[in-house]
């Protein structure tokens, strides 16, 4: 079980095993309550990895939760998480280990408002899958509308160095986050401005990361 209602610094016995007897298979989850609804597509444990940096939002009000868990696909797996801010009774840039059995679940939230676990390093000595999101936001802050966002983060062995993107139809803006794996990584953007390309840079930390509306 991929979303959990209450977050707390713990671990739970929560996880869920999909296998197919015969054939491959994709697998699609949904979390839903009342007037809010996400969904995403499950990675098979074969392409999940052990480095994981944190992609979230931050949260309005103390409930809504910026929040990730860690699932393990094996027993006596050790979970380190160093936070990009202090949650609770844990310090900010303080790595802290967990050992989680297979499918066990580790779970921790924000705790006060305007907090945004991006950032966060989660490692492992074997491979573990990562979920994160926000039950409740509005992107950006202000729009009056909330809503959940969640997503099953990528490994970073598997990110890259060259994306494409468009904007939503009818939508005037969209947001684009970077999110940096390493030192002194510098992003250069391109984009279409009246018929003439654009270029602009931006120079990003280990783990951290940039919005900007395009």
């Amino acid at each position: 079980q991929s979303t959990v209602q209450q977050i707390n610094d713990e671990t739970i016995n929560r996880g869920v095993n999909v296998a197919a007897a015969n054939g491959e298979i994709a697998v699609y989850l949904t979390s839903y309550s009342e007037n809010q609804t996400d969904s995403f597509m499950a990675l098979p444990t074969d392409t999940v990895g052990t480095s994981y940096v944190i992609s979230s939002y931050k949260n309005d009000t103390v409930a809504s939760h910026s929040r990730f868990q860690a699932i393990a696909t094996a027993d006596n797996t050790q979970v380190t998480v160093t936070l990009n801010q202090t949650v609770g009774s844990r310090n900010a840039n303080q790595p802290y280990t967990i050992t989680l059995n297979k499918g066990e679940v580790y779970q921790i939230g924000s705790t006060t408002t305007n907090q945004d676990l991006t950032g966060t390093l989660v490692t492992s000595n074997k491979p573990i899958s990562v979920i994160s999101g926000n039950k409740a936001v509005d992107i950006p802050t202000g729009v009056g509308a909330w809503n959940m966002v969640t997503e099953q983060l990528l490994p970073t062995n598997t990110w890259g160095k060259t994306f494409l993107t468009v904007p939503l139809k009818l939508r005037t803006d969209h947001i684009i986050r970077f999110l940096a794996k390493d030192a002194n990584t510098v992003v250069t953007i391109n984009k279409m401005v009246n018929n003439q390309v654009q270029s602009s840079q931006i120079t990003l930390q280990a783990n951290q990361f940039l919005d900007q509306t395009h």
